[in-house]
């Protein structure tokens, strides 16, 4: 286990929930979106030329806040086509990654339908159903071999090339606080592909 430590000359943003009887009522969210200054890209770049070769899987997690630069894509383009490790990209824009030689991409149904188009979804029982229809697209556009669409509640969507979608099913918990799932799954999806594990039996 390696963790990257980089000197950040950025305010981060920073998120802060109203709760209210302990349920999350409303976000705010603070800091600079902005992207980072030239000689933070090139700390950063180095960072990631030390650690890269020695990890098991890469997220990258892309929130749009100004620290993945197009330098830092690239630094990450040159790396994966030298060494390809397990690499999941999590991002609000997801095409900028397309020539990343991407294991697998976790957007929301949002983020999918965006990349697809809503007038092309059939109605459908549920949102994982009308997704269905347009997995290969969506590798097709994205690049990647994998696509989990994380869709809250109703689980998750999985896709991958020359294979039937699978379709994973949320388990109710009780936390009313409940806040970075996406996250949480994107993190067990990795470690578990990086561990040798079948798509499906990752996404469980």
């Amino acid at each position: 286990h390696t963790t990257m430590q980089i000197l950040i000359t950025h305010g981060t943003l920073a998120k802060t929930r109203v709760l209210a009887s302990g349920h999350m009522m409303l976000r705010f969210d603070h800091g600079d979106g902005a992207k980072v200054d030239g000689g933070t890209e090139r700390r950063l770049v180095s960072v990631l030329e030390d650690e890269f070769p020695r990890a098991d899987a890469v997220i990258v997690s892309d929130y749009g806040y100004g620290l993945v630069t197009p330098g830092v894509v690239e630094a990450l383009t040159r790396l994966q086509a030298a060494s390809p490790r397990i690499l999941l990209v999590d991002a609000r824009d997801l095409l900028r990654y397309r020539g990343l030689a991407i294991t697998a991409v976790k957007p929301n149904f949002e983020e999918a339908i965006g990349l697809i188009g809503p007038r092309a979804l059939a109605p459908a029982r549920d949102r994982g159903e009308a997704l269905a229809p347009h997995a290969g697209r969506l590798l097709d556009m994205i690049g990647s071999q994998i696509a989990a669409v994380t869709l809250d509640t109703d689980g998750a969507l999985v896709v991958e090339r020359a294979r039937a979608a699978y379709r994973t099913y949320a388990k109710p918990a009780r936390n009313a606080r409940a806040a970075g799932a996406g996250d949480t799954f994107a993190a067990a999806f990795a470690l578990a592909l990086a561990a040798g594990a079948h798509t499906p039996a990752a996404a469980e």
